[in-house]
């Protein structure tokens, strides 16, 4: 098996240096590449050449891949990339996925190369896939995370000129120096291809949402992304916008949006937040609506901004807390129509219907639309028609006199009338 070399070829455009890390080339394996351009076996199948840079290792390889359609791996194919975080097709020239969520980018170059060519072209690749590995910016007050930069995306961009066409930069196993530093030039001139959020936020602040200031990790990178795939710089007031075709450091300019929104205080989640102050359980009620978080944000928010901090995500996270409240008592209301209906007692009977009424209070999503009789139904042990005449009946727990509906059905023609508790058995529906 060939063995990882450094790489300190000449070649390497001067665009690209210096770097702080080199990247390691591995070795074509020549015992398995084809010593003549490989002939198609069948229509829309033969073989391609893959390109892979792995980012963690800091090491680029090639591989001959057979029997695949159109020339490209079926399992890097279009569809699949387009919504896979883990793989990166450079050649789209889209520097959108954040660098961090990347584990492979991947170029497939036209047509077919000798194993020498290729492995001339991966040493003249790698400083360069080194300089856009070092160019990208750690996000403010999230360790570990990246985005892209002008510069990283540049790099970008010049990876996918010099493995289009491998046969332009390489030539019987040696660089083409003169070749390779025009595609360098031309490339950092495509630099006016790209604007930065942050650009285009100095020339027009609408751009930006207030709800960022306070949104978590999570919400930003949501938007991100969002925003990368739709947001046409030409439509703002930038000089230079109207050669870019491409916004690019999106993820970074919202989080440096929402640290400036922080001014002196350290940005926090609400997750770190509550797991150093519990109890938010304890508040939170399992009927609250978005606006009743309202007012213990602001005293959350005081309570923070008290230690310094910035309190940043927390009505996703109550809400996820409200959500698992929630849940309980569904649970429990499952529970207590099993134990009523093995056992039916006034007070058991009693219970559901006031549990059954209070999660029917919520108006929850969850508990379904047009089949929310249905679905509560099944919850309490009980029929549709039931559940619904016992919202008609009953207007709260409190008026709750014992009495409970159920189904009576007479020649397939549904009615309902009520029964009394002592003729009734849970869960029953009387013929």
């Amino acid at each position: 098996m060939p063995t990882p070399t450094a790489v300190t070829d000449s070649t390497a455009p001067a665009a690209a240096a210096p770097v702080a890390a080199t990247v390691t080339v591995r070795a074509v394996d020549r015992s398995t590449w084809p010593q003549e351009s490989p002939i198609t076996s069948a229509p829309g199948v033969r073989r391609c050449i893959r390109i892979s840079l792995d980012p963690a290792k800091r090491q680029l390889s090639a591989q001959m891949n057979i029997d695949y359609y159109g020339g490209r791996p079926r399992e890097f194919n279009d569809y699949q990339m387009a919504g896979s975080r883990e793989y990166f097709d450079g050649s789209s020239e889209r520097p959108v996925t954040a660098p961090d969520a990347v584990r492979a980018y991947h170029w497939f170059p036209y047509g077919w190369n000798s194993a020498a060519d290729i492995d001339a072209l991966l040493h003249v690749l790698a400083p360069i896939a080194a300089a856009m590995l070092d160019a990208f910016q750690p996000l403010p007050g999230r360790p570990g995370a990246l985005d892209w930069t002008l510069r990283s995306a540049t790099m970008l961009h010049l990876l996918a000129v010099l493995t289009r066409f491998p046969t332009h930069y390489v030539l019987d196993g040696a660089a083409r120096r003169d070749q390779v530093e025009s595609a360098a030039n031309s490339a950092l001139k495509a630099e006016g291809h790209y604007v930065t959020w942050r650009q285009l936020h100095q020339a027009d602040p609408s751009i930006a949402r207030g709800e960022w200031a306070l949104a978590d990790d999570a919400t930003l990178d949501q938007a991100a992304e969002e925003i990368a795939a739709r947001l046409d710089p030409r439509q703002h007031a930038l000089p230079e916008a109207s050669r870019a075709y491409k916004v690019i450091s999106v993820r970074s300019g919202l989080y440096y949006f929402r640290r400036a929104a922080a001014a002196e205080l350290k940005v926090v989640q609400a997750a770190g937040w509550y797991a150093a102050h519990p109890g938010l359980g304890e508040r939170v009620q399992p009927g609250w609506s978005e606006a009743e978080f309202e007012e213990l944000h602001q005293d959350e928010a005081r309570a923070a901004a008290g230690e310094g901090l910035a309190l940043v995500g927390f009505l996703p996270h109550a809400l996820r807390v409200r959500d698992q409240l929630r849940a309980q008592t569904r649970q429990e209301l499952r529970r207590r129509a099993a134990a009523a209906a093995q056992h039916s007692t006034p007070r058991l009977r009693t219970a559901v219907a006031g549990l059954l009424l209070e999660v029917d209070s919520w108006g929850d999503p969850a508990d379904g639309d047009d089949d929310r009789d249905a679905r509560l139904g099944e919850l309490a042990g009980m029929s549709p028609e039931a559940v619904a005449l016992l919202r008609t009946r009953i207007g709260g727990v409190e008026q709750w006199d014992g009495w409970m509906p159920v189904v009576v059905v007479r020649d397939a023609a549904p009615s309902t009338e009520p029964v009394r508790r002592s003729r009734w058995r849970f869960g029953q529906t009387v013929k």
